[in-house]
C-alpha cells in the first residue's frame, strides 16, 4: 500500500519497521551488544570553539554529514571529492588516537568505502545504530520506492571500517515516493528496538 507523505513529513519507525533487520542475525549475541552499549555513556559538556579539520578531511569538494564512531578513531563523511562511484560518496578517514595535540593521532586520507555501499548517484548520511554494527544512510542510486532511500548496510566487527556488506533497502514500508533520509537513531543496541527517525521531503 502506498501512503502519499507531504513535502518535509517527520516519521518515528520503531520496531515494527525494522523487525525484518532483526531476523538477519550479525555480529555479538543480544545480552553481549547490550553489555557493550552500557559500557560506556557519553559525557557531555560546554561546546567548545570549532576546529576546522584540515585539508586532509575539507578540501575544495563539498565535505558533509560527518559521523564519528564511539571510539572515535574513525570519522565517516560524504564528499563528492574525485575518485568516488558517483556524485557524493561515503568515505572514512581513519586515526591512531584521539588525542588532538599529539601529532600521531591526526586524521588520515578518507577511503572510499567501495561498491557495497557507494553508488553511481549520491550516497550520504551515514550514521550508526548504537552497538556499531548497523550504518543506515541515504541513496539516489540503487533505485528503491522514490527519490532517494534509506539503506542498511552490517558488519561483523564494530572496528573493521571497510567490512561493510552490501547495503539492501529498507523498503516500502519506510521509504516513501519521496526522498527519504536517516537522521538520528536511538535504543538499546539489541537490534530490536532502535528507532529511526527519518524525513521524507
Amino acid at each position: 500500500m502506498n501512503i502519499a507523505l507531504p513535502s518535509s513529513a517527520l516519521l518515528l519507525l520503531g520496531a515494527v519497521a525494522l523487525a525484518g533487520c532483526a531476523d538477519r542475525p550479525t555480529g555479538p549475541t543480544p545480552a553481549a551488544q547490550l553489555a557493550d552499549v552500557a559500557d560506556e555513556q557519553p559525557q557531555y559538556g560546554p561546546w567548545s570553539a570549532p576546529v576546522n579539520l584540515g585539508p586532509v578531511i575539507n578540501t575544495a569538494a563539498n565535505e558533509q554529514h560527518p559521523a564519528i564512531s564511539k571510539d572515535g578513531l574513525s570519522l565517516y563523511i560524504s564528499s563528492d571529492r574525485t575518485g568516488g562511484f558517483g556524485g557524493t560518496d561515503i568515505w572514512v578517514s581513519q586515526r591512531a588516537c584521539t588525542d588532538g595535540d599529539d601529532p600521531a593521532c591526526a586524521w588520515q586520507t578518507p577511503v572510499n568505502l567501495g561498491p557495497h555501499i557507494n553508488s553511481a548517484g549520491n550516497d550520504l548520511a551515514p550514521t550508526f545504530t548504537p552497538d556499531g554494527h548497523r550504518m543506515y544512510f541515504h541513496s539516489t542510486g540503487r533505485g528503491g520506492c522514490g527519490l532517494a532511500d534509506i539503506f542498511v548496510a552490517r558488519r561483523h566487527d564494530k572496528r573493521d571500517d571497510f567490512g561493510w556488506q552490501p547495503a539492501e533497502n529498507l523498503g516500502c514500508v519506510v521509504n516513501s515516493p519521496y526522498a527519504d533520509g536517516p537522521d538520528v537513531l536511538r535504543g538499546r543496541g539489541d537490534g530490536r528496538h532502535d528507532p529511526l527517525l527519518h524525513r521524507a521531503e
